[in-house]
């Protein structure tokens, strides 16, 4: 299978902290890959935001990315758009991202939606190692396609794998594998009604879950479950009409 730029496509973050500001200590990328210009929230968070020079992910493009988070960093990474997957007569797509943040460090990972057209597959596979102390806000929504367009569920496949060890201990391993050929993704055991699925992870933010129930129990448009895992993280998981609303809750989940 061929990469359409010739290499594996890779993007490559590390931060540091240098007299109580963050700073970029590396950064490098291949095609189709680049990052904005960094800015800085009023809390001093750097926000850094990855684009893509091209149309989407075809078949055949395997993309890395990796992020080292040191200590003392505050760090928020996105995107500019939704993750558009382009249909694919044979193969798939393949994405690998993987996270370390350092003690005393905090990120907010927040990458728009996945969008797959008809026919595309995909394989996203996402590994964040947190050292103690460290701080995660993390956000993974994926909509069922081009709806307004009549494409509801009709990608070939998406499997994603999400992995999160903290303090050197596995405390979340999500498997998701969808076939709309194989299942039945509007009925029951799957998304029953809904479009659209998200899953959030916190740990260490400082966000209260009280907060976050009562903004998710007065949304009469999502189905929701929260699930406490290892270490003090909190797991979100929502199905809902919108994939922006979606993200729009896991990038402020206290409204």
């Amino acid at each position: 299978m061929i990469n359409r730029f010739g290499q594996e496509s890779k993007l490559i973050i590390g931060t540091g902290c240098r007299e109580g500001r963050t700073v970029l200590e590396e950064v490098s990328f291949t095609a189709p890959y680049k990052i904005a210009k960094p800015f800085y929230g009023a809390d001093g968070t750097m926000r850094l935001t990855v684009m893509t020079a091209s149309a989407g992910l075809m078949s055949g493009d395997r993309c890395h990315i990796q992020a080292e988070i040191g200590a003392g960093s505050k760090v928020e990474i996105g995107t500019q758009a939704f993750a558009k997957i382009h249909k694919m007569n044979d193969g798939f797509a393949r994405q690998q991202t993987e996270i370390r943040v350092a003690a005393g460090a905090s990120l907010r990972f927040l990458p728009l939606p996945v969008l797959p057209f008809a026919g595309s597959a995909m394989q996203n596979d996402t590994r964040i190692t947190l050292e103690k102390g460290a701080a995660l806000q993390y956000a993974e929504v994926l909509s069922c396609g081009r709806y307004t367009r009549g494409e509801k569920f009709q990608y070939a496949a998406y499997q994603a794998l999400t992995e999160l060890r903290y303090d050197g201990k596995l405390v979340f391993r999500d498997n998701t594998r969808l076939v709309p050929g194989e299942q039945d993704l509007s009925g029951i055991g799957f998304y029953e009604g809904f479009l659209h699925q998200a899953t959030g992870i916190l740990f260490n933010s400082g966000r209260l879950p009280e907060a976050l129930r009562d903004r998710l129990a007065q949304d009469q448009e999502i189905e929701y479950g929260l699930t406490e895992i290892g270490g003090g993280g909190l797991v979100i998981r929502i199905l809902g009409r919108s994939a922006q609303s979606l993200y729009d809750i896991l990038n402020n989940p206290v409204g």
